[in-house]
């Protein structure tokens, strides 16, 4: 029997089958093609994400294959969808990818469903049957390193390979098996990306690509702008303690997304997708156990809540303890996330999310950085397990989110979704630092600082996608209306006038001061964005695609003080236009060039000496590349080619500070940032996983003299791979490298050497022994060597961890 499996998911087969009205469809004149396409082996679709009986009608339509199945093998099932000439078998495994469900062929012209057994191990096939295990967007349960389709790029679900802009998926099987339990350990990993530094849960974040500070985020699809949007803090990118247990996968699109986003820079966005409730019953919980007297739990179950699985819930609750490597840290962080979706009908799915997450911790506040030299012009004493803070310094942030959305299918060519997305939450950091360089005695001024936020985001989303025809050939198109609005009030107090004796006593002889002796400074920030955007997808002949679309944006925002009323900051923009064009040619059946351009707007909150904001950047962005795909989707590469160029760029204004003490920038013009770079992800062979790639980089200013190279490494290297040995498959082992070449600050040329972090590379272990199909132990060890390296190149600069482990014990039902 002739077998074309999907998913993963196990389930026993039904033997009662239901006649579906799926392809059972009149004849018509454009049966007359249908020959010669089944004559060459591949038929032509254009098939939209929709419900999975739907897309099996149209599929049946254009094959006049009878698909036969149980109803309820396929209530309430969706599938993503198929474009493009493909023979009968493998589209029929794309349609019904990350379903669970397996088709067998009874004759040639009849198929029946049912649910994949993965208890009965590998299918036996003839010699002329086809395996289709395509991947689908959700990661989970894959046990792949890559995925089938994303949306973080166009907001069209494309697979990588059709994705005309560089992506890299951290997918769920790899968040587990290196531990990747924060979203600034995967970015860490992620290729191209840099951290200025990724302390702990309460650290003062910057992440990078390209040269330029991401400031974009979506969850589920829905655009948000700044760190808020995702649980952060919204003057803060402290988005390193975001918990990732709630997360089928992490997409990050590098270059430019404005068209999307609206406003925005050519270094990317970052796109998470949460977890989704599962048709069958699943149950799992994790212990973990790691250096630094790190200790976690999570539990995440999941299933029907109705009779037939119309309505089905989710349930992820995380809680996470532990010390660090820098001296008197401790803290915990709490999580809870839970989801509904019920399929209101057929062609309507309703979803509900909320997330709630609360950090308390101490010893870290903002991150912990050390001037390099003393006053004297040497070298500061500090080690990688010192801490600049004082001991009564503190962090807590509590945020909580929610979200409401609502899928229609209106046929089977035309979707469309509603979304409400709200965050909400307050913070509060309250620490002592070394403030500037220390004297050889070890005595300096103290930064003192208490500053707490309550914060509020909401954003909505309407978008329509479908396929069109227009002279005789199917298109794609998405158009969608997006408004979000972001407020904050602040307090904030600083005092850099107390001399404190730091050197071997860790800041003891700096007492906490009486905060209520303090005039707070309170300020009122909002900022509301809202746009229009259309794009289509032209297919004019077979292996070529066009995409040309624009966004229309409004974009103002609003900063006042509190106690006066007074306004400091109003600015507004509209009617901004941020176009997108980009091509694809499929060279071959595995590999297709692309070629994208896009333009940049981005309003900044950026001051000079004189506290004045910076005028918008403005600027492009183009990239050329080549992917490739292989063993249906299972296997990704690829290289491109990229150039961004910007004017208003912020630049650190050396040591010079705001006249509320915050560092200064100035605008640079006519900037050029250029690179190339090289990504490999998926199943190289059976059992063998990997994920990884080469970045080569530079930014540069209108004189040709390298910018941001205080952070932005010019090469780059990170891999990380993992194989399950076919005689040995209950054993998992798995290793990485991250490297880089220098980073520099030459801002006092006089120093440079001593602002200067070398080459360096770390080298991460892992290990995995499945005891039975339920219960498993995986080993983490990290920095294998013991390297020890900074993160980033101002004055200031922050150790990364040293050699550590961490063990995860978990347990399925």
């Amino acid at each position: 029997m002739h077998h074309v499996t999907a998913g993963c998911r196990a389930g026993l087969p039904s033997l009662l089958a239901l006649a579906i009205a799926l392809g059972i469809a009149p004849a018509s004149p454009a049966l007359a093609a249908d020959a010669a396409q089944a004559q060459s082996g591949s038929y032509r679709f254009d098939i939209p994400a929709q419900s999975l009986d739907g897309a099996l009608a149209a599929f049946s339509a254009v094959t006049r294959v009878q698909v036969l199945a149980p109803a309820e093998v396929s209530q309430g099932l969706r599938s993503s969808g198929l474009s493009g000439s493909y023979p009968r078998d493998e589209a029929l495994a794309r349609l019904l990818a990350g379903t669970g469900l397996t088709a067998r062929f009874v004759d040639g012209d009849t198929v029946t469903l049912e649910k994949h057994d993965e208890q009965a191990g590998a299918l036996t096939l003839g010699a002329t049957a086809v395996t289709g295990s395509r991947l689908g967007a959700m990661t989970e349960g894959t046990a792949s390193y890559t995925t089938g389709s994303t949306n973080a790029a166009t907001g069209m679900s494309l697979a990588l390979r059709e994705t005309p802009q560089s992506v890299t998926v951290v997918t769920r099987q790899r968040l587990d098996d290196q531990a990747l339990n924060t979203l600034g350990a995967v970015l860490d990993q992620t290729v191209g990306i840099t951290q200025s530094s990724n302390v702990s849960y309460g650290a003062y974040n910057y992440t990078y690509s390209r040269g330029y500070r991401i400031a974009n985020f979506a969850i589920d699809g829905v655009p948000g702008t700044g760190a808020v949007s995702v649980g952060g803090t919204g003057a803060w990118n402290d988005i390193s303690a975001v918990e990732t247990a709630l997360y089928d996968s992490v997409a990050v699109v590098r270059g430019a997304t404005g068209f999307l986003q609206g406003a925005g820079d050519p270094s990317g966005s970052i796109s998470l997708m949460r977890k989704r409730p599962t048709h069958d019953f699943q149950a799992s919980v994790e212990a973990g156990v790691g250096s630094w007297n790190r200790y976690r739990t999570v539990g995440d179950i999941s299933g029907p809540l109705s009779q037939g699985g119309a309505v089905r819930g989710r349930l992820v609750a995380v809680y996470d303890e532990g010390e660090s490597w820098k001296d008197r840290y401790e803290g915990d962080r709490n999580v809870a996330y839970g989801v509904i979706e019920a399929d209101l009908t057929d062609s309507t799915l309703f979803r509900l999310t909320l997330d709630n997450q609360n950090i308390d911790s101490s010893g870290d506040a903002q991150g912990d950085f050390f001037p390099i030299l003393m006053t004297d012009g040497s070298r500061s004493p500090f080690s990688r397990s010192d801490s600049a803070l004082t001991d009564w310094t503190r962090f807590r942030k509590e945020s909580t989110g929610m979200s409401a959305r609502l899928e229609h299918s209106f046929n089977e060519n035309w979707q469309a979704l509603l979304d409400y997305s709200r965050m909400w939450g307050e913070s509060k950091s309250v620490f002592g630092n070394i403030a500037i360089a220390l004297n050889p005695d070890g005595t300096g001024r103290t930064h003192l600082r208490n500053v707490s936020y309550d914060q509020d985001w909401e954003g909505i989303n309407f978008k329509l996608n479908g396929h069109y025809t227009l002279l005789g050939r199917s298109h794609e198109l998405v158009a969608g209306i997006t408004r979000d609005s972001t407020r904050y009030d602040s307090s904030f107090i600083r005092d850099m006038s107390k001399l404190g004796f730091w050197r071997n006593e860790g800041g003891r002889y700096v007492p906490e001061p009486d905060w209520s002796t303090y005039k707070p400074s309170l300020t009122n920030y909002e900022q509301r964005q809202q746009g229009l955007y259309l794009a289509t997808r032209l297919n004019p002949v077979d292996r070529l695609s066009v995409i040309v679309g624009a966004r229309l944006s409004d974009w103002e925002t609003r900063t006042k003080n509190s106690m006066t009323g007074a306004v400091t900051d109003d600015r507004k923009e509209t009617g901004v236009l941020t176009p997108y064009t980009a091509v694809t040619y499929d060279l071959t059946d595995h590999l297709t060039a692309y070629a994208s351009y896009t333009e940049i707007f981005n309003p900044q909150s950026f001051r000079d000496v004189n506290n004045s904001i910076l005028d918008p950047e403005e600027g492009t962005n183009k990239e050329l590349g080549l992917k490739g795909e292989w063993f249906e989707g299972r296997l990704n590469a690829s290289v491109a080619v990229f150039q961004s160029g910007k004017d208003n760029l912020a630049v650190r204004d050396g040591d010079r500070l705001t006249p509320e003490g915050e560092f200064a920038y100035t605008a640079a013009d006519d900037t050029e940032g250029r690179g190339w770079e090289l990504e490999v992800s998926g199943e190289l062979a059976p059992g063998w996983q990997m994920q990884g790639g080469y970045t080569r980089m530079v930014l540069e200013d209108s004189d040709g003299d390298r910018l941001a190279t205080q952070y932005q490494p010019k090469h780059q290297i990170k891999v990380f791979t993992s194989w399950t040995p076919a005689y040995m498959d209950r054993l998992t082992l798995g290793g990485g490298v991250r490297w880089q070449s220098e980073i520099y600050d030459d801002s006092t040329p006089a120093y440079r050497e001593v602002y200067t972090q070398d080459s360096y590379a770390v080298v991460d272990l892992m290990s995995r022994y499945r005891f039975s199909d339920d219960l498993s132990l995986t080993v983490n060890l990290n920095n294998v060597f013991d390297k020890g390296y900074r993160h980033s190149l101002p004055a200031y600069h922050d150790y990364g961890p040293p050699r550590n482990f961490y063990a995860t014990l978990k347990y399925q039902f």
